[in-house]
Formats: C-alpha cells, sequence, structure tokens
C-alpha cells in the first residue's frame, strides 16, 4: 500500500500536495508576582464566546488563539504571532506562561472558571465547566497545549481513491481519517518523545500522582527521564475516562461509542449531583457531559453548525479534519510552536495515511496506552523498552526505523513544502541524541543552573513578550483586530438579547 500510495501522491502537480493545518494555541495569563491572573478576560479583546481567533478555554486566564484554517505553515505561524503581539498589548504587565504546566497556585479556587455571558450558549459552556471542575478539579484545567488541526487536500484524496479504484464520498473520506487515526495511536509515543517539554512542574500543582514525582529545590517537582507529564497519568488524564473503551476502527464505532458514555450514568456523578444550593454543577451526571469532554490523543472533527452536535455532524456529514491533541507547548518558542515542528507533524500524519492501518483490537488498545504513559514518564532516555507487535523494541530503534521509513514521503513533500527533509533529519538527530529533545533541554537547565520551574518559565514567558512586540503590529492589522473585538461584543450582546426560553428547557431542547 505504501508504494501505490505514494505513487498516487508523486503523480499529482507539486501545488495540490497540500496539507491544510489549523492551530489552536494555550496559554495562561501569569502576573508579574508569578501568579495567576484573577483578572476577567480583557474586553479589549473582544468576547471569548464569539471572537473567531482569541478566546479562553477552560479559565478566565487561559488565553486560547484560534488561527483560520492554513496551507501554508508560515502562514499559520504568523497568525500566532500577530494574536500573541494584539493579546501582550492588551494585558498590561502579564505574560503569556510559555509552559504546559501552570504558573504557581494556593489553591485550585486561584483557578477562575471561565465565564461567556448570560445567553443559554453562554451558560451552558460555564456550567459545563463547573462539571469538570467536581469531576477532576480546576488545576488540571489549567494544563496547556497546542491542538494541531490537519486536512489533506481534495486532490490527494482523489489521487488515492482513484489509485485504488474508490470514490471519494463522505464515507470513504471518514475512512481515510480514521485509517490515519489508527497509525497515529501506534506511533504516538514518537511524539511523546520528540516534542514532549513538560518534565517539571510547580510543587503547587498537587493533581492525582504528582507527589510521586521527586522534589528539585523546594519548589519545583522534576523527573528526568520524563516527556510529557502533561500527557501523563499525573497530569491530563483521568481514570473514570480511562475504564471507558473508545473504538477508533470506524466512525460508526467511534460514535457509537461515545455515544454510550454519553448516555452512561457514573454514580459518583449522581451523587454530586446537577444542581445544589451553591447553583449549576455539573450538565448531567453521565460519564461524559459533552463529546469534547473526552480526552483523546486526536480526535476525529468536523465543523458542526449552531445547535448541532459534533457527533451528529460526524454521521451527517463525515469527518472533515483531525484534531492532534498531545503536542505540549514548546516554551522556547514565542508562540509554543516551531516551524519545523509543523512540518513533521505535517508529514507525520501523511506517512500514517500512506501506510497500512490494520484495525486495532481492543488487547492492542491497551498495549498503546502502556508504551504511552511509559513514555511520557520515562521515554526521554531513548534506550526505553516499548511493546511491539507482540515483542519489544527500544524507542531509539523503533523510531529511527519508522524515521527512515518517511524519508521517501519527506522527499516528495520538500517540492511543496521546501524544509521537510530538514525537519525529518532534526527528528532523526534527537533520537539518535546528538541534539536535545525539549524535555531533555529542559532538565538539564533546571539542573545544571539549579532554577526552579517557575523562575524557568517566567524567564522565558518575559524574553517571549519582548521578542513579540519589539515588532509592532501593522497599523492596518491592529485596526483590523480591533474592529473585530469590537464586533465580537456585539454579537454577544444580541446573542443574549435572543433568547427565546430559559437555560433549562434550553438543555431539555439539546439532550
Amino acid at each position: 500500500m505504501l508504494s501505490h500510495r505514494l505513487r498516487a501522491i508523486s503523480n499529482l502537480p507539486v501545488a495540490h500536495r497540500t496539507v491544510f493545518r489549523g492551530i489552536e494555541k494555550e496559554g495562561l495569563r501569569v502576573t508579574s508576582e508569578r501568579t495567576l491572573s484573577q483578572g476577567s478576560h480583557p474586553s479589549s479583546l473582544g468576547s471569548a464566546l464569539t471572537h473567531p481567533n482569541i478566546t479562553t478555554d477552560y479559565s478566565e486566564a487561559l488565553l486560547e488563539f484560534v488561527t483560520p484554517v492554513c496551507p501554508e505553515p508560515s502562514q499559520a505561524q504568523e497568525w500566532l504571532q500577530n494574536l500573541h503581539r494584539f493579546t501582550l498589548q492588551n494585558i498590561e504587565d502579564e505574560v503569556i506562561w510559555a509552559s504546559s504546566m501552570p504558573c504557581p497556585m494556593n489553591s485550585e479556587l486561584d483557578v477562575p472558571i471561565a465565564s461567556y455571558g448570560t445567553s443559554n450558549v453562554g451558560r451552558m459552556k460555564e456550567v459545563y465547566r463547573h462539571g469538570l471542575w467536581h469531576r477532576y478539579g480546576r488545576m488540571m484545567q489549567a494544563i496547556a497545549g497546542v491542538h494541531y488541526n490537519v486536512s489533506f487536500s481534495k486532490e490527494m484524496m482523489q489521487a488515492i481513491a482513484s489509485s485504488e479504484n474508490e470514490v471519494v464520498n463522505r464515507e470513504w473520506q471518514s475512512a481515510q481519517y480514521f485509517h490515519v487515526i489508527r497509525n497515529f495511536r501506534r506511533h504516538q509515543y514518537l511524539l511523546a518523545h520528540l516534542f514532549g517539554a513538560s518534565p517539571a512542574f510547580d510543587e503547587s500543582f498537587r493533581v492525582g500522582r504528582s507527589g510521586e514525582v521527586p522534589l528539585h529545590g523546594s519548589t519545583t517537582r522534576l523527573l528526568p527521564g520524563a516527556t510529557s507529564l502533561r500527557m501523563s497519568d499525573i497530569g491530563y488524564s483521568n481514570d473514570v475516562q480511562g475504564k471507558f473503551y473508545v473504538c477508533f476502527n470506524a466512525l460508526l464505532s467511534y460514535v457509537g461509542t461515545i455515544d454510550e458514555a454519553l448516555n452512561t450514568p457514573h454514580p459518583p456523578y449522581e451523587v454530586l449531583g446537577t444542581k445544589g444550593v451553591d447553583g449549576w454543577r455539573q450538565l448531567n451526571t453521565n460519564v461524559l457531559q459533552i463529546e469534547n469532554e473526552y480526552y483523546s490523543d486526536i480526535r476525529p472533527k468536523r465543523v458542526a453548525r449552531s445547535g448541532e452536535r459534533p457527533s451528529q455532524a460526524l454521521l451527517d456529514r463525515g469527518v472533515e479534519y483531525l484534531e492532534v491533541r498531545c503536542l505540549d507547548l514548546n516554551p522556547f518558542s514565542p508562540v509554543g510552536i516551531e516551524l519545523e515542528t509543523m512540518k513533521f507533524i505535517d508529514l507525520f500524519l501523511l506517512w500514517c495515511w500512506v501506510k497500512k492501518s490494520p484495525f486495532l483490537l481492543r488487547e492492542s488498545c491497551n498495549v498503546l496506552r502502556s508504551n504511552q504513559f511509559k513514555t511520557t514518564r520515562m521515554g526521554s532516555d531513548g534506550s526505553l523498552v516499548l511493546q511491539r507487535h507482540g515483542g519489544e523494541s527500544s524507542i531509539r530503534a523503533w523510531g529511527l526505523e519508522s524515521l527512515d521509513r518517511m524519508t521517501p514521503l519527506a522527499e516528495l513533500m520538500e517540492e511543496r513544502y521546501p524544509g521537510t527533509i530538514a525537519a525529518l533529519n532534526r527528528q532523526k538527530a534527537k533520537i539518535i541524541g546528538t541534539e536535545e529533545t525539549y524535555s531533555q533541554q529542559v532538565t538539564r537547565i533546571l539542573q545544571e543552573q539549579k532554577l526552579s520551574f517557575t523562575e524557568f518559565t517566567y524567564s522565558l514567558s518575559a524574553q517571549h513578550k519582548l521578542a513579540l512586540l519589539a515588532k509592532p503590529l501593522d497599523s492596518d492589522l491592529k485596526t483590523q483586530y480591533v474592529a473585530t473585538a469590537v464586533t465580537s461584543l456585539e454579537a454577544q450582546k444580541s446573542m443574549e438579547a435572543g433568547d427565546t426560553v430559559d437555560f433549562d428547557t434550553y438543555l431539555r431542547q439539546r439532550s
């Protein structure tokens, strides 16, 4: 399958070998005292509910920058740079925290839950976040990352389909994206090793098994050898969902298992209830309140229409793109992700598409989950042994073999995206050990300079702010951003004025 799919792409004009990407990058607003901002989302940035590019995730202090879909990685990077510049001009002495793991906090109540106004849509978003608080705690929700959204050009889709005597339709295209997902899950360990950047966190982050991580100094916990504690059982994970099997083999099985979680009550959540004397506590008492509550390294996605459930959008119109969710913020980058990383992720996902991708058995999923957690905790060392095809292989051996197999595809995509081969070679150097991974750099700097996690991250955050503001926004672009902010505030007011039913009725109608 590899050869004929590669051949199909190679026969396309270079301009049609296009990968589309959009990026959602999160980052905490942190004060000059190195504490989480308690201020509301600045109105000068617009409405977090309706602004197309600057919003919030879990917290009022957790910014999220959203680029449009871009055919060129450089366009996505430019969008991120400009959104950061505009925001930094509007948050006074605050910085955007450069690391995935959060700044010091006295308690989880230091994390202000995001507010989206009084409309039914806005209230639903806020109640959902209250549910996350009661289920998993606020501190875990303060972890930040990069979500990388990818789709392939219709010309590439058509070329692959024609090479296999298939017709491009909703079902076939969805099957192709699930083909990618299965291979992504098989090889996700590689992304954790190469791009994990969270081997340390502030001692005040007390979630789950965080106390197992050794102290480095008096205020930092550091696990030498870890790649991404954010994606480990210490970070953004939970036992309830871990026990609920979700099948990624095909669209129907995926939606079916997600729907089961959406409709299966969980006894502790039933005890909590949906309402109390303190107001709404959660949207419902099921394993998942909504589809987006399911934590996954990668998701099949389609832009849903107003009021439409994501799973229904997938069933009705098929998979439109993939959302890669396992990337830590790169603390050494002012915008959290390098251009070279984008080019490698594109190549990696294309490789997952052109190689064979058998269905995953449930036992295989358990093996992959084990590999993932081992890599997040111990994968900085390339000699770590993982399970593979019923046997064993080190990250170094398996990773190098995989990267070598990407070479023909990289050479092909180099014509469309110059720098792809260099991006691949850079990752080979990390695997071999001639270059450091992000997690290795963080660990070395903390140890050699005897820095705390907070000193390290705040210093980088302040440097990034200075570097970004050193190049002012173009005046026309700034005017455009200001206008978008104003328009978004007006759109929120219009939504609030347009509601025709009370919130309880609105939720019943959605269920």
